[in-house]
């Protein structure tokens, strides 16, 4: 399996309501308790074989 650097990856959060799938803009304080929670948490990471910007495809994002 390939070792994954998680203290220098970035973390995504997707939100589901209603059956769809929204990706969530977080404050940028929430955001890093958010993102040192996961990455002391974490047991496994699956790997997906995707990339992000597959994912930003994905969720339709548009960068304004």
């Amino acid at each position: 399996m390939e070792k994954v650097d998680i203290e220098n990856a970035s973390i995504n959060v997707l939100i589901t309501s209603n059956d769809k799938v929204h990706l969530a803009a977080i404050d940028k304080q929430a955001f890093e308790t958010i993102d040192f929670l996961i990455k002391r948490s974490l047991v496994y990471i699956i790997p997906t074989g995707k990339t992000q910007a597959e994912l930003l495809e994905f969720v339709n994002y548009k960068h304004v």
